[in-house]
């Protein structure tokens, strides 16, 4: 990889309630297909949800996945996040509303 970039990682807030500790952490990350299937992205999950608990006091990081993705759920599963449940047609992407598939990993998980 030699300094070469692998991918992208980004994170916002998700509120679930009205006040400051109601706050979720939901992630993203994206593996450039040529440095897929090394671990990489279940390593960038892990890390980047161990950074966000652990410098803020937000209990749980979210994910989530298109349901037709085994690689990435693999991945969030690889990582610590469990599969918590389905959102119906969430995401607008090729001129449809898609399903996704939400994962968690809260801060009591980190042992």
């Amino acid at each position: 990889m030699d300094g070469e970039g692998v991918g992208s990682m980004s994170y916002i807030r998700i509120p679930y309630g009205p006040n400051r500790r109601s706050l979720a952490w939901r992630i993203g990350i994206t593996v450039l297909p040529k440095h897929r299937r090394r671990g990489i992205g279940a390593k960038a999950h892990r890390l980047l949800a161990e950074q966000l608990l652990t410098q803020s006091d937000v209990h749980r990081v979210e994910a989530d996945t298109d349901p037709e993705n085994p690689p990435e759920r693999r991945a969030l599963v690889n990582a610590g996040f469990v599969q918590e449940g389905g959102l119906k047609g969430a995401q607008w992407r090729n001129g449809a509303w898609h399903d996704r598939v939400l994962f968690a990993l809260t801060r009591d998980a980190l042992g």
